[in-house]
């Protein structure tokens, strides 16, 4: 999905009638701290008999705004 061209990003972080806009480009980085872990098992319930997998995955990373003025929240959407 885009707005104009530019790429939307979904998160949880807020609410639906919200949007954080601004230079991610120039002003934002995305710094990870720990790699993707990923986990596979088939030894919960019954996953064993039935051939199933489940998959765990997670990842420690942080969004960081170099100038928080090139950062806007927009309401009311």
């Amino acid at each position: 999905t885009t707005v104009w061209g530019v790429p939307v990003v979904e998160t949880t972080a807020v609410t639906a009638t919200k949007a954080i806009i601004g230079d991610y480009t120039n002003f934002s980085e995305l710094a990870v701290r720990r790699g993707i872990d990923i986990q596979v098992s088939n030894s919960h319930s019954d996953f064993f008999v039935k051939g199933t997998l489940a998959i765990r995955a997670d990842m420690r990373a942080a969004l960081i705004h170099y100038r928080p003025k090139a950062f806007a929240v927009v309401t009311g959407l």
